[in-house]
């Protein structure tokens, strides 16, 4: 699994695009399409750290496609407030089932879309490693952990002493929410805010 994971992270985004066109050729057709006529035409236009998470989502709507004849069609895959978004509809054209129950794969398919979106929000975009949530400078919102976001943005000033100080705040949290462990959320909520001084206010360099 790991391996796989692996394999995913270390591709180009022509390398991964170009599987994803020959792996799932219908669910990602609107891939050749010209611009004027799908957003798709920018391929996954996303960091290799999710490409694993997408791939899995292709693998489960493949198999609801099997099953039901019910296919998924991509019509955009892009990061946006720190996060994955996919965009889609369906197509019914080759349907085997009736339509009371396509009616739940629908729901099925839906909810795969929305658990890999609000699983992006875990995961770092660059590395794929796990993260506890998301990281805010200035109004940006990237899904990225402390390292590579410190290497991506090596070069603004300051980045590294306010990447560091919001790492310790949250991970002093983390200590304090662990020794007050069933001592009533009042009390945690109370101390958070102190740490945070209300809000945590990470500004541009």
């Amino acid at each position: 699994m790991k391996e796989n994971k692996s394999k995913f992270i270390k591709m180009t985004k022509l390398e991964f695009d170009d599987y994803l066109l020959k792996t799932y050729i219908e669910a990602y057709r609107e891939k050749n399409l010209p611009m004027s006529q799908t957003c798709m035409c920018w391929g996954a236009d996303c960091n290799s750290g999710w490409y694993p998470l997408i791939n899995s989502t292709f693998e489960k709507l493949q198999k609801i496609y099997e099953l039901t004849g019910i296919l998924t069609v991509f019509t955009q895959i892009k990061e946006k407030f720190g996060s994955l978004r996919l965009y889609y509809t369906t197509d019914a054209s080759n349907i085997t089932i009736n339509v009371e129950t396509s009616s739940i794969y629908y729901n099925i398919i839906g909810d795969i879309i929305t658990h890999a979106e609000n699983r992006s929000c875990h995961i770092c975009d660059i590395c794929g490693c796990s993260i506890d949530e998301t990281i805010t400078i200035g109004g940006w919102i990237y899904g990225t952990c402390y390292d590579c976001l410190k290497t991506q943005l090596k070069d603004r000033e300051g980045i590294v002493e306010i990447l560091e100080a919001s790492k310790k705040r949250r991970e002093l949290i983390e200590d304090i929410k662990f020794s007050l462990y069933g001592q009533g959320i009042e009390k945690l909520e109370g101390i958070v805010k102190i740490i945070y001084n209300e809000k945590d206010n990470i500004q541009n360099p």
